[in-house]
């Protein structure tokens, strides 16, 4: 049966994990009892299917394409409340820039802008 042990508990028995390994039974490490990685030995690991990023994402394209292709999970969009949330951003953007210009020629201090605003 494979073995499982606390970081704490490999890194104090280093060795005696890696003959354990190297003797072709795992070691499962876990942080507060949850698995968090296996030690193996390099042979193990040598048969261990190598796959890159790109291999596992083409294969999951490949399983998944008639979801990929069905659109129904997108959200509808609503062009109403986008073209309300850019007039705010623009009427913002605009309010910036005046606050900006009346500081920059001192028509303005930013005292008397922020009294105004607190009207």
């Amino acid at each position: 049966m494979d073995r499982t042990c606390s970081i704490a508990e490999a890194r104090n028995d280093l060795s005696g994990v890696v003959r354990e390994a190297e003797a072709g039974h795992p070691v499962t490490l876990s942080r507060r009892g949850k698995p968090v990685a296996v030690i193996l030995s390099a042979a193990a690991f040598a048969r261990a299917p190598q796959t890159s990023t790109g291999e596992v994402a083409d294969a999951f394209r490949k399983t998944h394409a008639g979801d990929l292709d069905n659109t129904d999970w997108v959200p509808a969009r609503n062009a109403a409340a986008e073209d309300a949330h850019r007039e705010r951003m623009m009427q913002a953007i605009a309010e910036l820039r005046r606050f900006r210009e009346s500081c920059l020629t001192g028509k303005v201090g930013l005292r008397k802008m922020i009294e105004a605003d607190r009207r």
